[in-house]
């Protein structure tokens, strides 16, 4: 055989193994490519109707003949209210998505991606319904109707579907309380109508010194030091009752008539596929039926009707708290669950704002044969100032877990739309330590919009200000009452109204520190409080944060607080430092069976923990000497217990402080957030970028060898490998 004959020989059988590589590649390609087709595909309404049977419910339990892997499935999705992480949208300042300065519910629909992306499962809304907006939409026009501001029942319906598609539930806040006083239902009772002539709490007044006076010396919640909570009718001739202001008059939820109405309005909605109900002002649904005084030593009591009867009341409230209010709430649970039953659907989530003293609140919960509502915990809320140490913060949620009832669920939030915000009322520099525990405790999560960002109070002027509350006080102190710094715009981006609006004139001002504290901003920053938030949502998805035990405990003479979560052999810690001082803590004193692999899967966005505690660069911590700098936080794990979830590197950033965006130097009258910086960070902004899009982060990896690619090599190594043989003939 010939020379030339051998080489030939060679390079053939050479190109025949290339071309057999690069075939088996194109063939995993092709099967990849399918996969992925197969998980995108679209699922039609016709499909999704099938596949939920007749319920009306958004997710309905199969049917007969389903197999047993479906219902475990179905009883592992039951339990999806025990934990599921709420954000609570305040529709008004969220996203405007027609240029008005309003939010709407279009704006909502186009960032529920942004919900996704972050770790979101919930999305209470705050009230949307149709209103004369003097109270916020607390005063409803119709509880079965949507305010055009936020758009209507089409818009309802798609948000209601786009959000099912990503497995987002929607809640409604519903107002059973009150009513405003230009619904029909009122001006009926105004007029002695029937059967709306008792549909609210209407009471003759009381002569005093040929003065005509209310029933009562009851106030309203807006006014408590000289406001009544009375308000003369003049068509009717008698007096109304309202516990907030007077354009919001009370219902009267001892006439069985208003509670059958309320019963139809949670049927309204159910028929529209939501996934539960926030009953607002719990508190405040029931007041004595007596019309006694409250007492007051201030108060000459000699006019009261009852004078035998007040003398005992001092520490009771006439006016709130009522057991008559968790009565209520066990029948309105009771009423949602039969519907639930009789349409097969999924297990609705019932949640309820009170408002009651700490010994007050278990009552909602019902009891073993009529369960009731769990409420919204305050505790944190209220229980919390800048001050704060580790044991105070202890003291707070151990005496709230050790008086929850069996099995009730129970929940954790920092703020709400009637109190400042988180970051403004809190140390801001502890505020991450603060959201690794209200994520990672047992039960459930509540976040207020713009809390994942470190959103902080807005100083809104008089001129500015639309909360009802503040404008019946004077311009000296209104500010004192006010609610609105707390429900401005939500802040995107850097460009015009943050983001929110391509108007810049919103409803309530968009706070200058935009182009500080934003979502685009701290989507592109490994080390911000947006990021560390979105590890936290993941995190809390594993069984040892769903299913495990909890145990808190204070050291370093209260500086430090630490979460253990464990289940089985698996443990996670929660280490927060309140100090102002770097906290040394020796875990395995205390914890002496502890692993010795757990590494920081999050830390604070003030600190470098995992540079800090990884000496030898095997990203294991130092059990005997763990370090936190002063306010840092972090979270530990054993990172095999977490497959598929980042964690924090060292990346060798020594600014760390300088990361966080909502520190102390972030006043409300900031002369860096002035309007000339703001002019020109907008400037700065690349023209061709939608101002309200959130741009997420980009990555730099090479994009790997498509297919088709692929294909073409193939195809190349052939003709090689025809023409080689078709020399090797003449040879």
């Amino acid at each position: 055989m010939t020379t030339s004959r051998k080489l030939v020989l060679l390079l053939a059988a050479l190109l025949l193994v290339v071309t057999g590589v690069t075939a088996a590649a194109v063939g995993a390609d092709d099967a990849e490519d399918e996969d992925a087709s197969s998980a995108v595909t679209p699922v039609t309404p016709e499909e999704i109707d099938e596949d939920e049977g007749s319920g009306s419910g958004s997710g309905s339990g199969s049917g007969d003949g389903s197999s047993e892997e479906d219902d475990d499935d179905d009883e592992d999705d039951a339990d999806w209210r025990e934990d599921t992480l709420i954000y609570q949208v305040w529709p008004r300042a969220f996203q405007d998505s027609n240029g008005d300065g309003e939010g709407d519910l279009q704006g909502i629909i186009h960032r529920l991606d942004y919900f996704v992306e972050i770790g979101v499962d919930t999305i209470r809304l705050s009230p949307i319904y149709s209103s004369p907006m003097i109270d916020a939409g607390y005063d409803v026009l119709n509880h079965t109707d949507i305010d055009p501001i936020y758009g209507d029942f089409n818009d309802f319906y798609e948000l209601i579907h786009e959000a099912h598609k990503r497995a987002l539930k929607i809640i409604l806040d519903v107002v059973p309380n009150q009513s405003s006083d230009q619904h029909e239902w009122f001006l009926n009772s105004a007029k002695d109508v029937e059967p709306y002539d008792d549909y609210y709490v209407w009471a003759d007044g009381k002569i005093v010194g040929n003065t005509l006076v209310p029933p009562t010396n009851w106030k309203n919640a807006y006014s408590e030091e000289e406001g009544s909570a009375w308000t003369w009718n003049k068509d009717k001739r008698m007096w109304y009752y309202h516990q907030f202001h007077h354009t919001a008059p009370d219902l009267n939820l001892r006439n069985e008539d208003v509670v059958q109405e309320i019963l139809n309005i949670f049927d309204f909605w159910l028929d529209k596929e939501v996934d539960g109900f926030c009953i607002c002002g719990a508190s405040y649904l029931f007041e004595n039926e007596d019309l006694l005084n409250e007492s007051s030593s201030e108060e000459d009591t000699s006019d009261e009707t009852d004078d035998d009867e007040d003398s005992d009341n001092d520490e009771v409230s006439h006016t709130i708290g009522l057991p008559e209010n968790s009565d209520l709430l066990v029948r309105f649970r009771e009423h949602i669950e039969e519907w639930v039953k009789e349409h097969n659907a999924e297990p609705k989530l019932l949640i309820a704002e009170v408002d009651d003293d700490d010994d007050e609140v278990w009552s909602y919960y019902g009891n073993e044969t009529h369960p009731g509502i769990a409420p919204l915990s305050l505790v944190l809320v209220t229980g919390l100032n800048e001050t704060s140490d580790a044991g105070d913060v202890k003291d707070l949620i151990e005496d709230w877990m050790e008086r929850l009832p069996e099995g009730a669920d129970t929940n954790w939030m920092l703020s709400n739309q009637d109190y400042s915000r988180a970051s403004s009322r809190l140390d801001s520099d502890v505020m991450d330590g603060l959201y690794m525990l209200t994520l990672l405790l047992p039960g459930q999560a509540v976040i207020y919009y713009g809390e994942e960002i470190g959103m902080l109070d807005t100083n809104v002027t008089w001129d500015d200000t639309i909360d009802i509350r503040a404008l019946d006080k004077s311009e000296e102190n209104y500010d004192d009452y006010s609610r609105d710094p707390v429900r401005t715009p939500m802040q995107w981006d850097n460009s015009i109204s943050g983001g929110f609006s391509t108007n810049d004139s919103t409803f309530l001002p968009v706070n200058p520190n935009y182009v500080r504290i934003n979502v685009k901003r701290q989507l592109e920053d490994h080390d911000s409080n947006l990021m560390a938030f979105k590890k936290l949502a993941l995190l809390r998805e594993n069984p040892i944060f769903t299913r495990g035990d909890y145990d808190l405990d204070a050291v370093n003479d209260d500086n430090v607080l630490i979460l253990k979560r464990s289940l089985e052999n698996d443990t996670c810690l929660v280490i927060i430092n309140f100090a102002d001082t770097k906290q040394m803590v020796n875990l395995t004193a205390l914890y002496p069976d502890l692993e010795e692999d757990l590494q920081v899967m999050v830390d604070s966005s003030n600190a470098n923990v995992e540079k800090e505690n990884d000496e030898d660069d095997d990203d294991d911590i130092e059990n005997d000497l763990f370090i936190l700098h002063a306010n840092a936080a972090a979270v530990l794990c054993d990172r095999d217990d977490f497959s598929g979830i980042p964690h924090e590197e060292d990346d060798d950033d020594d600014d760390d402080d300088d990361d966080n965006d909502n520190d102390d130097d972030d006043s409300n009258d900031d002369e860096s957030d002035s309007k000339e910086e703001d002019d020109s960070k907008i400037a700065t902004t690349s023209s061709t970028e939608e101002p309200n899009e959130v741009v997420p982060a980009t990555t730099t990896e090479a994009p790997a060898p498509s297919s088709a690619n692929r294909r073409e090599t193939l195809e190349f190594f052939m003709i090689i490998h025809l023409a080689l043989l078709l020399l090797l003939r003449t040879l």
